[in-house]
């Protein structure tokens, strides 16, 4: 079980009683470095928020101590078991979380409560991509839409937000008129007419 972090400590790993040293590990074109260890007990924090990979083979949750954590699914065997767990170092809530592609893999998109967007490979944790402070109201919920080339995000405001994830810059703000947005349901309609369902804070629709 892997718990890989977001910092500038040397990398570490801890087998058993044993500590050994290893060189830092950096993601190309970026400055964070990535310590790990194996853990040899499941994560104990307060889920947030949960999404499941289409394939239903991993299950991603967030975190109120702002962790990203991957479960291993195994729905033949009933078991989930904890795989990797990844957080920023603003250990701030995460408050919306989803499963989609980036740069054509499989990544875990989060946002956390001072709306930092951040983007995980779903297999090994690593942080892809980052960005502090990019919504400017606290998000509720994320949805990725237009073929997996945008995601939306809204929450308390009365915008929501279309980022476009190539670039990851916000091309789009829409006003709906209600000033709190707790779900979204992408889903389709007569003639496989690709919709949004909005949920208000007060029960609007």
């Amino acid at each position: 079980y892997q718990r890989r972090v977001r910092g500038s400590n040397p990398a570490r790993m801890t087998e058993s009683s044993q500590n050994q040293s290893t060189p830092q590990k950096k993601l190309a074109d970026s400055s964070i470095v990535l310590p790990f260890f194996i853990w040899y007990s499941k994560p104990t924090h307060t889920i947030s928020c949960v999404e499941i990979s289409t394939d239903k083979s991993v299950v991603a949750t967030g975190s109120l101590e702002g962790h990203i954590c991957l479960w291993s699914l195994k729905l033949s065997a009933k078991q989930l078991l904890p795989k990797v767990l990844s957080f920023p170092n603003e250990h701030y809530p995460i408050t919306a979380i989803t499963i989609t592609q980036y740069n054509w893999k499989d990544c875990v998109i989060s946002v956390s409560s001072v709306g930092t967007l951040s983007i995980w490979d779903l297999r090994d944790g690593q942080c892809k991509a980052f960005k502090k402070n990019f919504f400017l109201s606290k998000i509720n919920d994320i949805a990725v839409v237009r073929h997996g080339k945008h995601l939306m995000a809204a929450g308390q405001t009365d915008m929501v937000e279309i980022v476009e994830l190539e670039t990851l810059q916000i091309i789009e703000r829409i006003d709906l008129g209600t000033p709190w947005i707790e779900r979204m349901i992408p889903t389709k309609i007569h003639n496989n007419l690709p919709v949004v369902v909005f949920l208000g804070y007060e029960g609007s629709v």
